[in-house]
Parts: C-alpha cells; sequence; structure tokens
C-alpha cells in the first residue's frame, strides 16, 4: 500500500529508517568552503531566509533558503541572481515546475524541494481536486511537477538532493554531473528507472528510492560501491539480482513492501551489512531462516 511507511513504527531496538514525516534536526551551520571554482563562499554565520522575496532583497549574499511552512508558491524567475545561495530547502505543496535558471546557483551544496505534510490538519474535509492522499489520520500532500530541468546537471558542487512526494517519472540523464553527491532521496515519486549516468556518483552514500514504481533494481545502481544505505521500500520489485554482493560497504538495506519471494546466495557476501528490513514481502519461514544463515551478523527484520 502506498504510503504506508510513514504509518509503520520500526523495532525499538533498531534504528528507525527515515520517513517522509520524519523530524529533521536544524541545519547545522555551514563552513567556510572552498569551491571548484576557487571562490570562497564564507558561510560561518550564514544569512538565513523564509522565503525568495526576502532573500533576493537582501544586500549581503544568502546563505541559506528554508521554508518549512508551506508557504513558497513557488520559485521565482530570477532566482538565479542568488548565485551565493549554499542550502534550498523548501517544503512546499504549489511547486508546480522547476525552472532552468536553477542550475545557475552553482555554489548550492544542499537542495531539498520537498512535500509540505502538516499533520495537524488531518482531517479537514479536502476538495476532490486537492493533490493529497489520505491515510488515517495523516495527510500525505505533494508537488506536482513532473521534472527537473537538465540544468541541475551544472550543480556541480551538491552533495545533498532531495526531491520527494512529486510526480517524476524520469530523471535527467545529467544528474550523473553531480560527482560530489553523498545523499540522494527521490521518494514518492513515478520513477520505474534511473539513467544509466547514475553509476558516475561514485561518493553517493545514501539513495532513496521508496514509494516509486520500480519493477527491478539496474545494474548501473550496483556500480555505487560507496552506498552504505540503500531504500528501495514500496515497489514493485520481485527479485534482488545478484549484483547486489558488489555493493560492499551497504549497512542499512530496506526492501519493505515489495513482492519478494527470495534473495540469492550473494547476499551473505555484505559482511557489513547491519540491518536488512524484509517485512511486507513473500517469503517463507524456510527462505528467512537461509538468509538469516547467510547473514548471521545481521539483524533482519521479516
Amino acid at each position: 500500500m502506498r504510503g504506508i511507511l510513514s504509518v509503520m513504527e520500526s523495532p525499538l531496538d533498531l534504528p528507525v529508517v527515515s520517513t517522509e514525516i520524519a523530524r529533521e534536526e536544524p541545519a547545522a551551520k555551514l563552513p567556510r568552503l572552498q569551491l571548484t571554482d576557487h571562490s570562497t563562499l564564507d558561510c560561518s554565520n550564514p544569512n538565513t531566509y523564509s522565503n525568495f522575496e526576502a532573500a533576493l532583497a537582501a544586500t549581503d549574499p544568502a546563505c541559506v533558503i528554508e521554508s518549512r511552512d508551506g508557504s513558497v508558491a513557488g520559485f521565482p524567475s530570477n532566482i538565479g541572481n542568488l548565485k551565493k545561495l549554499a542550502t534550498l530547502k523548501i517544503y512546499s505543496n504549489s511547486i508546480s515546475s522547476v525552472p532552468p535558471q536553477i542550475g545557475n546557483l552553482t555554489n548550492l551544496l544542499v537542495l531539498e524541494i520537498n512535500p509540505f505534510r502538516d499533520l495537524s490538519v488531518a482531517g479537514v474535509a479536502l476538495k476532490p481536486d486537492d493533490p493529497v492522499t489520505v491515510l488515517g489520520t495523516y495527510i500525505f500532500a505533494r508537488n506536482t511537477f513532473a521534472e527537473l530541468p537538465r540544468e541541475i546537471g551544472a550543480l556541480t558542487n551538491l552533495t545533498n538532493l532531495s526531491v520527494r512526494g512529486a510526480l517524476l517519472s524520469e530523471v535527467p540523464r545529467e544528474i550523473g554531473n553531480l560527482h560530489r553527491l553523498a545523499e540522494l532521496s527521490l521518494e514518492d515519486n513515478r520513477l520505474t528507472a534511473l539513467p544509466p549516468e547514475i553509476a558516475e556518483l561514485q561518493l553517493l552514500k545514501k539513495l532513496v528510492l521508496d514509494q516509486n514504481s520500480l519493477s527491478e533494481l539496474q545494474f548501473e545502481i550496483f556500480k555505487l560501491t560507496s552506498l552504505t544505505e540503500l531504500q528501495v521500500a514500496d515497489n514493485s520489485l520481485t527479485y534482488i539480482p545478484r549484483w547486489i554482493s558488489n555493493l560492499e560497504n551497504l549497512e542499512t538495506l530496506d526492501l519493505r513492501f515489495n513482492h519478494l519471494k527470495e534473495l540469492p546466495p550473494e547476499i551473505g557476501s555484505l559482511r557489513k551489512l547491519k540491518y536488512l528490513y524484509l517485512f511486507g514481502n513473500e517469503f517463507s519461514a524456510e527462505e528467512i531462516s537461509r538468509i538469516r544463515a547467510l547473514l548471521p551478523n545481521t539483524q533482519i527484520i521479516p
């Protein structure tokens, strides 16, 4: 069931797998950074703004724009003027497009375009055309943009990219240019595959693809040998390729709510794996026992 991850509780003795509604810690102050163009961006005392208008009107360069209250209705046409911006975090349900001018923000380190999901409004009567899904007492809103501009490939300083809760059916090939990316979250979209260029992200440590429409994990994902966390829960996976053994640094693997009946014997090669989430699949008791034997030092949640 789509969205069920956000209402399930993780076992008390295990770390909680990140979900859409998890509370995030305040952004730490960014250090003085030397960027690839050899310019210096001083964010030791970052100028933080809650909206684009204030940042664009400021006489001093904005280092951080962070809006978590759903008030941002869209990106201004002159967003490209914020060339010193290092962090952009927008939580909104009104984003219908991401402009190509975002590619001008070449000093960006963190980019998050995520839905604003206010649990306090649960139970409110919604109009039929509201872009939300109601599950229990939770309201899952989303943005309506269906693509990212190719110009996102110009953001070569990015270390964190999160685009969750939109209508993405594909990701531009230019994402392969983001060689510094350490965390990539594309949770709750409509992806059926990733571009082959995803294999270029050799520093990527965390990849979140929960709640999409993936029927298989393509070979390029298994070239991401720096991965320590891979989340592919709530998709349509029927098998895991033997290439899983390539991800030798993997510590957390989340396979919940797919259509899996077995795992390949190569799963036993993941000696660093600490947590393996399996529930919501079709594993027999015998298969679970076999997996436990292959991974004796891994906490398995069947």
